[in-house]
């Protein structure tokens, strides 16, 4: 027969402070001979994070985790969600939990600890629980089949009128062993994945005020792709709003790297020149072709790997199949649509995970919409287009437009 206290002799608070946050990662652990590489450029993107956030906190590497700890020895991190809510953005990071310390995890002082935890962080809705075990430290005394029965019967002991569920529980304890000390935690939050910003080259985003492009720019660095944006507007006929507009986005777009170079185009006269002398139904095709020979312009002073963009397949005239082989050829970079075969609806619920859905919603034009016929090319053809600006010539106007740009450290 068990023996537990009643439940008004124990304190259920919320989580107000932890011992450290440990930070797990995934894909990076596989990279095996260039692990070491991924790891610098992850340790360094995290110590930026903090150093930012709480300077009074520190980053330990212990083997296959990283560890947040106070610089002080005997304090604690307080208020620790908000904290565990901003690592969990770091690229390369699969998860980041406020745990507890256990300096010498023998069976007696996990018990006594595992236990502590438990009182301390569970909360009254939670009826049902289960203890999960693993060992760094293959050398411990007990299997981890044999922790979780130990250690679940210490938390049973300690707790009123919860039972065990290994298969669907309220709240897990979660116990990792290794040989020097021992974490115990409780819920994770997943946190973005992929590869450490910095660790795959450098590619130049073309930056809309919309919804697509500053999602294709967060996928490209997920993927572990430093970015750099260009904007193009068209001054008068796009307010000053716009340009704060695409400012804001590519400010959120340079939070998870150590610094991002905002380039803005003006390109209205250029526009104004394909009007006059154009067919209305290839404008579209013949800015865009510009403005990737802009962006290549760049892509190659700046010695950037590739160009990304918002494009989706279908999505709107100038994406047809036809179309994007149009406005590629242009460009001698490789082009990376992260979102060509989105939905919208996938697009706009992960712009607003990411936080850049309200700012891309702001009702304000772009240059791309700047005299657009009803019925643009749906099928362009190269041969056709590279006539017309034979004829039109705009090459030496671009290049008169991009030494005008204005450009921004952000």
């Amino acid at each position: 027969m068990r023996h537990r206290p009643c439940s008004c002799c124990i304190e259920r608070p919320f989580m107000k402070s932890a011992a450290a946050i440990v930070l797990k990662y995934g894909e990076v652990f596989l990279k095996r001979g260039r692990r070491r590489f991924f790891l610098d450029i992850l340790a360094a993107n995290l110590d930026r994070t903090l150093r930012g956030l709480a300077p009074h906190l520190k980053l330990k590497r212990p083997y296959g985790r990283f560890l947040i700890v106070p610089r002080t020895e005997g304090e604690r991190i307080e208020e620790p969600d908000s904290l565990v809510d901003a690592m969990s953005r770091v690229f390369g990071l699969v998860s980041a939990e406020p745990c507890e310390i256990v300096d010498n995890p023998n069976p007696e002082n996990m018990a006594e600890a595992v236990a502590q935890y438990a009182i301390t962080h569970r909360r009254r809705s939670h009826k049902t629980f289960k203890v999960e075990t693993k060992r760094a430290d293959k050398r411990y005394p007990m299997t981890s089949i044999d922790c979780n029965r130990v250690l679940g019967s210490a938390v049973y002991v300690a707790l009123v009128d919860v039972e065990v569920d290994i298969h669907n529980p309220d709240f897990t304890v979660c116990i990792e062993i290794r040989e020097e000390f021992a974490l115990i935690s409780g819920a994770r939050t997943p946190a973005v994945g992929g590869l450490p910003v910095g660790s795959n080259g450098r590619a130049l985003l073309l930056l809309s005020g919309g919804i697509d492009s500053p999602v294709a720019g967060w996928l490209t660095q997920k993927r572990g792709v430093g970015v750099d944006t260009v904007t193009f507007l068209s001054p008068p006929y796009t307010g000053p709003k716009v340009q704060e507009k695409v400012a804001t986005l590519a400010r959120m777009l340079a939070k998870p790297q150590k610094h991002l170079r905002h380039t803005v185009v003006e390109i209205a006269p250029l526009q104004e020149r394909y009007r006059d002398r154009a067919p209305g139904e290839q404008l579209v095709l013949l800015y865009r072709r510009s403005m990737f020979r802009i962006a290549d312009t760049i892509a190659k002073r700046g010695k950037y790997g590739a160009l990304i963009t918002g494009e989706n397949l279908g999505q709107v005239a100038s994406q047809t199949m036809p179309n994007l082989h149009c406005i590629e050829s242009a460009s001698s970079h490789s082009v990376l649509r992260p979102l060509l075969t989105y939905d919208k609806s996938e697009t706009i619920d992960l712009a607003k995970r990411i936080g850049t859905y309200e700012t891309s919603i702001q009702p304000f034009d772009d240059c791309c919409s700047l005299f657009v016929p009803k019925h643009p090319e749906l099928r362009g053809r190269v041969s056709y287009l590279e006539h017309l600006e034979s004829e039109i010539q705009p090459f030496e106007l671009e290049q008169e437009l991009l030494e005008k740009a204005q450009v921004l450290d952000l």
